[in-house]
């Protein structure tokens, strides 16, 4: 098994069900998702495929904005934090670079706002960008996920919870010195 990125997938549980089963890898130019009949039983496929030019540039320029940000340091990010950010670094600072990660979200967000003024921003549901098809000219939307590299896995793991992070790109930017 390969994940999006050609790497290994470790299996980590099994289920019997008692039964032997042929499988077929099946890809369905043009067409998102589609049915197959197993038996007496349809089943939703997905089909992925590789995302579309646009995505690809639009994923790149989120990088490069946010990675722009994060080199800015931790003390110039400051300044995008809220009152009640501020407030509570008093009690609890080991949450200043989870606050930092915030800012560059909002700034990232305006400019690839001002970039691209259909790409939609979403901070709580779902993948942080959607690219719309008409956009695109991908036969379905498309995501982009900004983070840090050591949370893509936990990314990635919400795939089984919410499809859009299964195609999803990511963006990825790293704080000077080490990251969450």
């Amino acid at each position: 098994l390969r994940d999006p990125d050609g790497g290994t997938v470790t299996v980590t549980r099994l289920q019997a069900t008692g039964t032997m089963e042929t499988v077929h890898n099946l890809g369905v130019t043009g067409t998102h998702n589609y049915y197959v009949r197993t038996g007496t039983t349809w089943a939703l496929a997905h089909n992925s495929g590789s995302p579309s030019k646009t995505c690809q540039e639009i994923t790149q320029k989120i990088q490069e904005l946010a990675q722009a940000e994060a080199d800015k340091g931790i003390k110039a990010l400051r300044e995008g934090f809220s009152p009640e950010q501020i407030e509570a670094l008093k009690k609890k600072p080991w949450l200043e670079k989870m606050f930092a990660g915030t800012t560059i979200h909002n700034r990232v967000k305006e400019e690839i706002r001002k970039l691209f003024p259909s790409v939609e921003y979403s901070s709580n549901d779902g993948p942080d960008f959607r690219i719309p098809k008409e956009l695109s000219g991908a036969d379905v939307d498309e995501y982009v996920e900004l983070t840090t590299g050591g949370q893509i896995p936990a990314h990635r793991r919400r795939a089984a919870r919410d499809s859009r992070y299964e195609d999803a790109q990511y963006a990825e930017y790293e704080f000077p010195g080490k990251n969450p």
